[in-house]
């Protein structure tokens, strides 16, 4: 996580924002995963990125929480703000490639409705998902992470497996 907050500490300036407001917590408790470093590391950039574009309240109360989370059939890493939301009738489309929600339209931030379709396209790649599983107050995207990652790279990986 810290280098991708690192990456977007110069939009959390722009913004007003500090780093420390993007909060993380249950993570250090995850196991070491066989992931593609680079491409995971896009997939949360996009996450944050999308949140703090979006988020249009105050500077000091903006926030993000991360939260890592593993059961016996998963490891999940919830992603949640409080910033504009997802319209419910969107809750799929938004993953589409070229499909921005209305509000997000509305707000003039520049996007091509990429970064949600690409971030999902490199989790399933990893054998996982990502989902959208609250709308708004807060949003809340989880990345799901198979635990069998723990032990071995997915096949798109076993001629070149990604760094460890």
């Amino acid at each position: 996580m810290a280098p991708t907050k690192r990456f977007l500490a110069p939009l959390l300036r722009q913004r007003g924002f500090q780093e420390d407001q993007i909060q993380h917590f249950g993570l250090e408790g995850l196991p070491v995963l066989y992931v593609d470093t680079l491409l995971m590391m896009q997939v949360v950039f996009n996450l944050l990125e999308n949140a703090i574009k979006y988020y249009r309240g105050q500077a000091r109360k903006f926030r993000i929480e991360i939260e890592g989370k593993r059961d016996e059939r998963q490891i999940q890493i919830f992603f949640r703000d409080w910033g504009i939301g997802v319209p419910p009738i969107m809750r799929e489309d938004i993953f589409q490639a070229g499909v921005r929600a209305e509000n997000a339209l509305h707000t003039r931030e520049p996007g091509d409705g990429l970064g949600l379709w690409f971030a999902r396209e490199l989790v399933e790649r990893h054998g996982g998902s990502l989902v959208l599983n609250k709308c708004a107050d807060p949003t809340e995207f989880v990345i799901e992470l198979p635990h069998w990652i723990e032990q071995h790279p997915p096949k798109t990986y076993e001629q070149d497996p990604p760094d460890r």
